[in-house]
Order: C-alpha cells, then structure tokens, then sequence
C-alpha cells in the first residue's frame, strides 16, 4: 500500500524558500506514511537539480511544460 499522504507543491523557480519547504516537509516527525510531490512548470533556477541531488525516495518531480 502506497503513502497515507500525499503532499503536492506545484513550482517554477521556487529557489530558496522551495528548498527550505521541502527541508521542513522532510524532517516533520508522522505517525503516518507521506509523500512529497513538486510539480515543476519550466523551473531555470537550479533548486529542483539540488533537490534531486536528496535521492529520497518520498520526493516525486513531475516537469510539466509551462503552457
């Protein structure tokens, strides 16, 4: 069975304060199982590279095209 929770932040270019999201989604303490889904529309910045980097098997990068 998957995840209880799924959370979905949709982004393009979120820089900083999307990495500091996903830092404070990642160290919150559950009883529950979750997940962490970035739906990025033509991100430039560089923060979800740095955020793949993590290789944590909650976060999911869905690219969609900007239109």
């Amino acid at each position: 069975m998957g995840p209880k929770v799924s959370v979905v932040i949709p982004t393009k270019n979120g820089g900083r304060l999307l990495r500091n999201v996903v830092d404070e989604v990642l160290n919150q303490e559950s009883t529950f199982d979750y997940d962490l889904t970035l739906i990025d529309s033509g991100s430039t910045d560089g923060v979800l590279e740095e955020i793949s980097k993590l290789e944590n098997p909650k976060i999911n990068v869905i690219r969609i095209r900007p239109e």
